[in-house]
């Protein structure tokens, strides 16, 4: 479905549907696959009704967003809660899809998935990993790729354990201060983002801090954050210097580059899974099942 932006080439839904037939899984086609609303994909109760319907029916194993965009934060208040607490399943999507995702884990206590939409490369790295994740479920070790993207480094050393909770940080800094943002305690922090002067980056990063999230987390990993650079970089912090102005200073594990988010190579990510994160290998490790309830 498209809980979010408004799909405008039928070519994008045909793709999807390919690819999860490959992977010997049937698609369910939603209507907000057809709908526009301005450049959303249909009225906010309308596509809050169809996922409630998604949710709520038992011959669907998964919900998957064709896209991000923008909207996932408008349909919020007319979620049924209590219907996907009762109706556990993948739901999966990545950019504006973290609305959806964290409000999930924060109302229904379910484990959501940063990884893959619609319009991703469904290539053999990232097919593996969703197959890895969601379809059979395993406990395993997520090795960074660096191959075809920026090379990852290590902000500060170490090995922690926590909750993995986050997503895009544009979308997760604009949910601060909701119902929907969960607690912060000891969890692992990850997060994503795209096109982002490091001015903007700051600002966000200052929000987490000042809001009192950074505070409380016990490990951070930012993913490959792609034109994230200034126009004048001589007038403009890097990205690593800003990790260096935020995120060091907190004394906890921290490195950039992780295979997540706008990039070709990403993880499946679930959010509200405990995980152990080795911030100078680079790595992440589920000590639990991916597909369980939070």
């Amino acid at each position: 479905m498209a809980p979010a932006g408004a799909v405008f080439s039928p070519k994008h839904i045909d793709k999807v549907c390919d690819a999860l037939k490959e992977l010997g899984l049937e698609a369910v086609k939603g209507k907000s696959l057809y709908q526009q609303h301005g450049y959303l994909a249909g009225k906010d109760k309308d596509r809050a009704k169809e996922f409630n319907q998604f949710m709520g029916d038992k011959d669907i194993n998964g919900i998957l967003a064709i896209r991000g965009g923008w909207g996932c934060a408008r349909m919020l208040p007319y979620i049924d809660y209590e219907l996907a607490r009762k109706n556990p399943k993948m739901v999966m999507g990545m950019s504006d899809i973290t609305a959806l995702l964290l409000a999930l884990y924060q109302k229904s206590s379910l484990v959501t998935f940063h990884g893959l939409v619609g319009y991703a490369s469904w290539n053999e790295f990232s097919v593996e990993h969703f197959q890895r994740t969601v379809m059979t479920n395993e406990m395993y070790t997520l090795i960074n790729d660096t191959s075809t993207e920026e090379e990852a480094y290590t902000i500060r050393p170490g090995v922690v354990e926590g909750e993995l909770v986050g997503g895009n940080l544009t979308v997760l800094s604009g949910l601060i201060g909701s119902p929907y943002i969960p607690d912060w305690k000891g969890k692992i922090l990850f997060l994503e983002d795209l096109n982002e002067d490091p001015y903007r980056i700051d600002r966000m990063l200052t929000h987490l801090k000042i809001s009192g999230v950074l505070d409380q987390i016990s490990g951070f990993i930012f993913g490959n954050c792609r034109k994230c650079v200034s126009d004048d970089p001589a007038a403009s912090f890097s990205l690593s210097e800003l990790f260096l102005d935020h995120i060091y200073p907190l004394k906890i594990p921290a490195y950039y580059g992780a295979n997540i988010g706008h990039i070709t190579n990403k993880f499946s990510l679930p959010v509200g899974v405990k995980v152990q994160m080795d911030a100078k290998k680079h790595t992440l490790t589920y000590l639990e099942t991916p597909m369980l309830e939070a």
